[in-house]
């Protein structure tokens, strides 16, 4: 994976452009949220649900290759889904997740 999802996380977090959380992502959903990201340990149920909301909304989904866990350590809070509310830190995220995938088919 080129670059650094999670010191983007942790910019996100810094900047106050991160809502962490199923319910603050949700809300985020339709008025400022640019990206949906979920950890690798999310549950399928909540993934579908969020993924159902965001696409209603126009927003795209991501999973990181990292456990809620690590997401705390790098931004200081636990979660399984985290909404972006940035477009350009949103899009970097996005093109890192995109490169990810990529190199692991």
């Amino acid at each position: 994976m080129k670059g650094n999802p999670m010191g983007m996380l942790a910019i996100c977090r810094k900047a106050g452009k991160l809502k962490a959380g199923f319910d603050p992502a949700a809300d985020s959903l339709g008025r400022d949220a640019a990206l949906i990201v979920f950890s690798s340990d999310a549950s399928p149920k909540t993934i579908e649900r969020m993924e159902f909301k965001a696409k209603r909304a126009g927003v795209k989904c991501v999973t990181l290759p990292f456990t809620s866990d690590e997401i705390d350590f790098a931004v200081g809070k636990r979660a399984v889904v985290l909404a972006i509310t940035d477009k350009n830190l949103a899009g970097q995220i996005s093109l890192m997740t995109d490169e990810h995938n990529k190199e692991v088919d």
